[in-house]
């Protein structure tokens, strides 16, 4: 399994939901971060997820490290 990791936002949408499966797929990606206003309905070993407010910078400082 890959070490590389890939930061996504806007999975819950058409385009980002297609570029999410498409990324967990992917052996070249050892984890997928999903970075989001709530939570996806989808768990997945290589997945984490991160609310976030984007309205609030302060929000951010809980982030995964990479």
């Amino acid at each position: 399994m890959s070490t590389k990791t890939v930061w996504i936002a806007g999975a819950s949408g058409l385009v980002g939901g297609e570029l999410l499966k498409k990324l967990l797929a992917d052996d070249a990606f050892g984890r997928v971060i999903s970075v989001g206003r709530r939570t996806l309905p989808l768990q997945h070993l290589k997945l984490t997820q991160a609310t976030v407010d984007f309205s609030d910078p302060a929000s951010f400082s809980a982030l995964p490290a990479p």
